[in-house]
């Protein structure tokens, strides 16, 4: 039996591969969310290059790898302040920013609101 090479068949099979590799990405942040985590890390988790990696994921989700984790560390913090449980030092210490005033920096670069403001507006 002679197997043909399929063009849409390799196509498919790329796709799936690469959605595959996207959502391990995905699913890698989401489990790191509380370190540091770096591109770097991702990429040699997964055993692919950095290039590869950056301009799939961009390709794919039309953010950076970087930006999604970012996103997801935010998501996060806005969930621990509204659930009140912690103060915004110990939120950025859990989630892994170098200090309370980066985090502040990057609650407000994502959210248009500092911490602070952002907890107001809970309560209106």
């Amino acid at each position: 039996m002679r197997v043909f090479y399929n063009p849409k068949e390799s196509s498919r099979i790329r796709n799936f591969s690469e959605d595959h590799l996207v959502t391990a990405i995905k699913a890698l942040v989401d489990d790191k969310i509380y370190e540091a985590l770096r591109v770097s890390e991702i990429c040699t988790a997964l055993g692919y290059s950095k290039s590869y990696l950056c301009k799939l994921f961009h390709e794919q989700t039309g953010n950076t790898i970087a930006s999604y984790a970012i996103g997801v560390k935010i998501d996060r913090a806005k969930q621990m302040i509204h659930e009140g449980r912690y103060n915004f030092a110990q939120i950025s210490d859990k989630l892994a920013f170098d200090n309370p005033q980066y985090f502040s920096r990057v609650f407000k670069r994502v959210t248009d609101m500092t911490p602070t403001e952002f907890k107001r507006s809970l309560h209106r």
